[in-house]
């Protein structure tokens, strides 16, 4: 049975009117006795019901009093089914009490409806679909049943993906053989939306972005694929069925059929394995993060850098050709400078040409 409330009811269904009472301090308080409660259909207007309430006459109410059922303190209910045929609009239900004599009446609203709204029923991405099917589902004989009740499930396409489980399986092996794909499928989902979040806004080369950004999200979500319970019990490394295992917490040594070695292992992956993953995780993280403007390994900070055009002990750039704003001057030919008279070459190049006339006039 489906549960109405004030935003929406269909005429021949019941809702619950709730309402609360509380002082002016907001704590929660009882009326002298049970309110009394008005329905007004939506033909009655606000001004008429407010009318009514100051001059404590309803015969304009569609029904009431009715009296509602106390919850608890302050807390009180009434249970009204809209009448079938009802005309949809906005309704309206007036609480009549009082507290400590003095008189607390209030006007409150809720929607009836009479049509249904239609729509067509579609798949979207990143969906999990359940299909329950019953134990008594039978043949049409009715002599064969399922007996138990199957549940299916699967999902649709996963927005974004930026790899495939096949591709975490070739990476991984068999550490990952007891996940499902379709639970990797989401690991793969959520490093994939993790990609997008810390991608910065301009790229350097996006192929190599979308290169990194796959290599990103295949270690990341092996990174979580092995700390999932029960990897243990799959095969792998130190998972011989007749191995002496000893654990600890997170910390398991394992000898094998020969007794020759021990591994330490976490989760049924050596410690090497998860800690070289978790390094390529985070190496990517970085290329991922920066665009793809550096490659793994490669520092963000500067390869190179020069002093700033406002140290006085920075070295004058580029070929130092008279500037234009001091004067006249013959064009330079074959690149060449203009040597004019009195110019003299200082530490850094050849001094201004107006300060060089300077010294000539004088």
């Amino acid at each position: 049975m489906p549960f109405y409330d004030r935003t929406s009811v269909l005429s021949g269904q019941a809702l619950d009117l709730r309402v609360i009472f509380r002082d002016d301090a907001n704590f929660l308080v009882d009326p002298d006795a049970l309110p009394e409660v008005y329905i007004y259909d939506e033909s009655i207007g606000t001004d008429t019901i407010d009318a009514e309430i100051l001059a404590a006459v309803f015969t304009s109410a569609l029904a009431g009093p009715l009296v509602p059922t106390k919850v608890s303190t302050g807390f009180y209910t009434y249970n009204y089914t809209v009448p079938s045929g009802a005309t949809a609009g906005i309704w309206h239900d007036v609480w009549i009490s009082q507290v400590d004599t003095v008189d607390s009446d209030s006007r409150f609203a809720f929607t009836v409806d009479t049509a249904a709204n239609l729509s067509i029923q579609s798949l979207q991405e990143n969906e999990l679909i359940l299909i329950c099917l019953d134990g008594i589902i039978g043949n049409l004989a009715a002599t064969q049943t399922m007996g138990v009740d199957t549940q299916l499930s699967f999902s649709t396409v996963y927005s974004p993906l930026y790899a495939s489980p096949d591709l975490l399986r070739m990476e991984v092996g068999t550490f990952i053989d007891y996940i499902p794909d379709d639970t990797l499928a989401l690991m793969i989902h959520w490093s994939s939306k993790e990609a997008d979040f810390i991608r910065r806004p301009t790229l350097c080369n996006s192929k190599d972005y979308e290169f990194a950004r796959t290599k990103f999200v295949v270690f990341d979500a092996a990174l979580r694929a092995l700390t999932l319970p029960g990897g243990s019990s799959g095969s792998g490394a130190g998972n011989s069925s007749n191995a002496a295992k000893k654990t600890l917490g997170d910390l398991s040594i394992t000898s094998g059929n020969s007794g020759s070695t021990l591994a330490v292992t976490s989760g049924g992956v050596d410690l090497d394995t998860m800690g070289y993953i978790r390094e390529q995780r985070n190496e990517w993280w970085r290329v991922v993060n920066s665009g793809a403007c550096i490659v793994p390994g490669q520092s963000f900070d500067p390869e190179t850098a020069i002093r700033s055009k406002f140290d006085p002990d920075r070295r004058a750039s580029g070929r130092l050709w008279m500037n234009p704003e001091y004067g006249t001057y013959a064009q330079p030919g074959a690149n060449a400078k203009i040597k004019l008279a009195g110019r003299q070459r200082g530490r850094y190049g050849f001094s201004d040409y107006r300060r060089s006339n300077a010294r000539r006039r004088f």
